[in-house]
């Protein structure tokens, strides 16, 4: 069991595919079962809502089950980490640089060195863009998790920082919603 938790982690992260398919009561290596007190007194553990039945955003880590319960996420760390997901989604929605390219290369045919120059300046800060976006994505989530809960997810998860969290978006294919 810990074993094909390791391997969903790393396809999660490493191919940002769903761990939709993990058992609610799959644990990290390590992690023991815990049962806390529900809300109603019952002695039961609080299960984690899947993030379609919250209209929370899926194949992200945060809304995963494992990751719910291993770090004790809140609803409302989880909406916030949602938002930031929608605003890293809405800065990869500009113009993706197709034109300035033919006109950087237009410029470059025609030995116009000072337009190629401010053509390849508007590129290279276009294609910084996602790049700086995907960095604040990880930066903003990350701030929302207690001292605690880092503390919890370094060690339980250790290559969910380094790792990808999101693809980067394909040249040319507009992304369905």
């Amino acid at each position: 069991m810990q074993r094909s938790v390791a391997v969903r982690l790393c396809a999660l992260l490493a191919a940002a595919a769903a761990l939709a398919s993990a058992p609610a009561g799959a644990r990290a290596e390590g992690e023991e079962e815990k049962a806390e007190p529900s809300p109603a007194g019952t002695g039961e553990a609080p299960k984690a809502e899947a993030p379609a039945a919250r209209g929370g955003a899926r194949n992200v880590w945060w809304n995963e089950p494992t990751f719910v319960e291993a770090l004790s996420l809140s609803e409302e760390q989880r909406t916030k980490a949602d938002a930031f997901l929608k605003a890293y989604r809405e800065t990869l929605e500009g113009p993706q640089g197709g034109a300035g390219v033919e006109v950087f290369h237009q410029a470059l045919a025609k030995g116009d060195w000072a337009r190629a120059r401010t053509e390849l300046d508007a590129l290279s800060a276009q294609a910084a863009v996602p790049v700086r976006s995907r960095g604040e994505l990880k930066l903003n989530v990350l701030k929302l998790l207690s001292d605690e809960q880092r503390a919890k997810l370094t060690e339980k998860f250790p290559r969910l920082v380094s790792h990808p969290w999101v693809r980067p978006p394909r040249r040319g294919v507009q992304r369905g919603r």
